[in-house]
């Protein structure tokens, strides 16, 4: 059996109420040429069952069905499982809550076909609400030296209209949150090309129970620093960098007055509760920190701060223009 141009690889879990309909927007693609691989993650909805009523539809989907969920790492595990045994020469990643315009997979592999040198490319975006209502748009510049200028100031890419060669591409399970973002940033540190769309090729769909947004803005801004801090380690030490001596669980409990932390992930907190202008963790890691760290001044402007609201607010406003 020849392989397929196009892997598109789906990790679900509980996604009963939408996956239909992102499954509908990838099997009626005007580019036919793909494999689906779709992970139900051990959902305890009816999204196995609906996934599949489509295999026996569509013999182009292969269904994994999970034993058990872990979380974050799992899905991440998922990803990476799918990649391993995916056939086709391009890998398209997809969320089972979003939709994908009926032109997308066939825009994408012609660009990659026509483009050797691209390793990645993503594409814009219509934001919907939970009845597909178009509430917004997501518009990245498809410009290569603002992307550039960017990249490390915010996220350049959207995840789930991402397509990349199958070329040992994977995911690191412990960048919480951020595993597309350093991703990317691990392909830029090393000189892999990657470009975005101006065109609105996909629905992003908004959701209160999406997994990104379960979870405090602060624990996830710690892991945006860490991935950060992990590209700037490969640029400045031949494309190596500490990952494999970090614990996500560091980050995951600083805020946890009985979990001890060390000073530098402290200090690190310290400057993500000012940019996010985050008082109460403020207060808690400062406390974490003056019992941790010998530095008195630090500990004094600290104690200085966490008596006074006011200048908290004073110090996330000098610090934010840093």
């Amino acid at each position: 059996m020849s392989s397929p141009l196009v892997s598109v690889i789906m990790s679900a879990y509980n996604a009963e109420k939408y996956i239909a309909k992102a499954i509908e927007s990838v099997i009626n693609q005007t580019f036919t040429d793909f494999e689906f691989l779709i992970t139900d993650d051990y959902s305890n909805d009816s999204t196995a069952q609906i996934i599949q009523n489509f295999t026996l539809q569509d013999k182009r989907i292969i269904f994994i069905q999970n034993e058990k969920n872990r979380g974050f790492e799992g899905y991440v595990d998922n990803l990476n499982n799918m990649i391993s045994l995916a056939r086709g020469k391009y890998i398209a990643k997809f969320d089972a809550d979003d939709i994908w315009l009926l032109t997308k997979l066939e825009i994408q592999c012609n660009y990659l076909e026509k483009n050797p040198e691209t390793v990645l490319i993503s594409a814009n975006a219509y934001v919907i609400d939970e009845q597909d209502s178009i509430i917004d748009k997501i518009v990245t510049s498809s410009n290569q030296e603002v992307i550039k200028s960017n990249y490390l100031k915010s996220n350049p890419f959207h995840h789930p209209s991402i397509m990349f060669r199958n070329e040992e591409i994977t995911y690191r399970s412990k960048m919480f949150y951020h595993e597309d973002y350093d991703l990317y940033l691990r392909l830029f540190s090393s000189n892999k090309k990657m470009e975005n769309f101006e065109e609105i090729l996909f629905k992003y769909r908004i959701l209160k129970t999406s997994l990104s947004r379960n979870n405090s803005n602060f624990i996830n801004y710690l892991f945006k620093l860490k991935t950060i801090e992990f590209y700037n380690q490969r640029i400045q030490n031949n494309n190596k960098d500490e990952y494999d001596s970090f614990n996500p669980q560091d980050f995951i409990q600083i805020n946890n007055l009985n979990y001890n932390s060390k000073e530098s992930d402290l200090k690190l907190g310290l400057k993500a509760t000012l940019v996010l202008n985050d008082y109460m963790n403020f207060k808690i890691i400062a406390r974490k920190y003056n019992r941790t760290s010998s530095n008195k001044l630090f500990m004094l402007i600290s104690s200085f701060i966490c008596l006074n609201k006011n200048t908290f607010g004073l110090a996330h406003t000098l610090y934010s223009k840093l």
